[in-house]
């Protein structure tokens, strides 16, 4: 299988507005290159949906904003060992630095493989006007992606809370705001001191089940298409 390669980290720039273009650049880059699998060039997942892309550049220039980016030096300590730890149980290929080095926020990106129920194949159907489409079959979804943006102080008390967001191609919007709600939910139950980001990746882990039918509906995908949901999907099977 051809190995996937995370999309790359955003320059460290200025101007705020520039941070947080470039924010918002890292969460949703992914679409052109998973449109050119066909090609050879394979995606690691699809992008943030339109408008989780923006809440998420907005919960982090807000976080900027109201947290600062001054270093916390025990702090900093504290999340570069959090970091390798998971490195050393995902590998560097799935955990993935998305702020430059010294940068605060610490953006991250972790992937989640996924599993289809009781193994491969799984079909795909477009539900349309006139009646479901047969799409096709793919043996290999893309992975679930989780970014994270850490405050400066984290895991210890001080200002700011972390922020999570979802990249799921094969879920509905409706699902991953569900998925979202239940990892913001612990976050909220970390206590000070602790770390989070090996509880939250398994917590993720946890929910993820891939049934055998998969259907793709305007109701599910409201700000997509879902014929070009079902496209992206064979074409990442394709190259994997």
């Amino acid at each position: 299988k051809a190995t996937t390669q995370p999309p790359p980290a955003p320059a460290s720039v200025e101007a705020e507005g520039g941070k947080d273009d470039a924010v918002a650049a890292a969460a949703s880059s992914s679409r052109d290159a998973c449109a050119d699998g066909a090609s050879g060039s394979s995606s690691s997942n699809g992008p943030l949906r339109p408008s989780a892309a923006s809440r998420f550049a907005s919960q982090v220039a807000e976080m900027r904003r109201s947290c600062g980016t001054e270093v916390c030096e025990e702090a900093d300590e504290a999340q570069v060992e959090e970091v390798e730890a998971l490195k050393s149980i995902y590998g560097d290929e799935v955990l993935t630095m998305l702020s430059a080095e010294g940068e605060r926020p610490m953006l991250l990106r972790l992937e989640v493989p996924l599993e289809i129920d009781g193994g491969g194949p799984a079909e795909l159907f477009v539900r349309t006007a006139d009646g479901e489409v047969p799409a096709g079959m793919v043996q290999e979804l893309p992975p679930v992606a989780l970014l994270m943006a850490l405050p400066p102080h984290y895991p210890l008390e001080g200002p700011g809370t972390p922020v999570l967001a979802l990249e799921a191609s094969h879920l509905g919007a409706t699902a991953v705001e569900d998925l979202e709600s239940e990892l913001r939910s612990l976050v909220d139950e970390r206590s000070a001191g602790d770390p989070g980001l090996f509880d939250w990746s398994c917590a993720l882990r946890d929910k993820l089940s891939v049934p055998k039918r998969l259907e793709l509906t305007e109701e599910k995908f409201p700000e997509e298409d879902p014929m070009e949901v079902a496209l992206r999907l064979l074409a990442h099977d394709a190259t994997a």
